[in-house]
C-alpha cells in the first residue's frame, strides 16, 4: 500500500512539473510570449504616453488597442475616396520632392 501511494505520488508529481515546464511554461513564460508582452506595453506606452508596468494580464492593453484600431479603421472607411486620393498624390509628390533635394545634396558632395 505505501509502495503504490509513493508511486502514485512520484507519478502526480512528475505530471505536474511536465505540464509546469511545458505547456503552462509555453503560455506564460515562453520567449515569444515575453515578446509579445514587451511589444504590447510599448506600443501602448507610445500610444498612451504613459507607462503602466506590470499590467494584470495582457489581454486589457491588447483590448483597448484593438478598439482604438477598429475607430481608427471605420473613420479611414468613412472618408471622401477624392480626399484620400489628394491626400495620397500629396505625399507621394512631397517624397519625390525630398528625393529630388537628396539626390541634388549627393551630387553636390
Amino acid at each position: 500500500e505505501i509502495k503504490r501511494e509513493s508511486y502514485n505520488e512520484s507519478y502526480l508529481q512528475d505530471k505536474f512539473f511536465r505540464i509546469l515546464n511545458e505547456s503552462f511554461y509555453d503560455s506564460v513564460a515562453s520567449h515569444s510570449t515575453l515578446k509579445l508582452k514587451i511589444c504590447i506595453e510599448y506600443v501602448y506606452e507610445e500610444i498612451f504616453g504613459k507607462c503602466e508596468e506590470g499590467h494584470e494580464n495582457i489581454y486589457d492593453p491588447m483590448k483597448i488597442l484593438e478598439v482604438m484600431y477598429e475607430d481608427y479603421n471605420s473613420r479611414l472607411d468613412s472618408l471622401d475616396f477624392k480626399i484620400v486620393k489628394q491626400a495620397k498624390s500629396d505625399c507621394f509628390a512631397q517624397d519625390l520632392k525630398m528625393m529630388k533635394k537628396a539626390y541634388t545634396a549627393q551630387r553636390e558632395l
